[in-house]
C-alpha cells in the first residue's frame, strides 16, 4: 500500500492480505502522532507493527467492522447482558453518542 492509502485507512478491525500470499485479521490503529499501526492476531513475537515499513508489505486491506460502524453494530446485534451492563456503565462507546 502506498502512503495515501495506509493514511486514511479508519481505526478498525480489517483483513490484511500481505504480499507474500498470506493474510491476518488485524486493528489497525492510531499512535499518539496519528500515524498508523497495524496489531495482527496471528503474530506473536512482535504483534504490533509501527511506521511505513509494513505498509510496504500490505497488498489490499478489507474491513471487517470500522470503529464508526461499532455504536450501530451494537445497537442492532444481540449482545450479552455483560456487554450490555458495561455499555451501560460506561457511557456506550467513546466518540459514538446513541441515537
Amino acid at each position: 500500500m502506498n502512503k495515501k492509502e495506509y493514511k486514511n485507512l479508519e481505526n478498525g478491525l480489517y483483513i490484511i492480505f500481505w504480499k507474500s500470499g498470506t493474510t491476518s485479521l488485524a486493528a489497525i490503529g492510531r499512535d499518539v502522532v496519528n500515524d498508523p499501526w497495524i496489531m495482527s492476531t496471528n503474530w506473536s513475537l512482535f504483534p504490533t507493527l509501527y511506521g511505513s515499513s509494513p505498509w510496504k508489505r500490505v497488498r489490499n486491506v478489507v474491513p471487517v467492522l470500522l470503529q464508526s460502524q461499532l455504536q450501530d453494530y451494537l445497537d442492532q446485534k444481540i449482545v450479552t447482558p455483560e456487554v450490555k451492563e458495561m455499555l451501560k456503565l460506561y457511557g456506550g462507546i467513546p466518540g459514538h453518542p446513541r441515537k
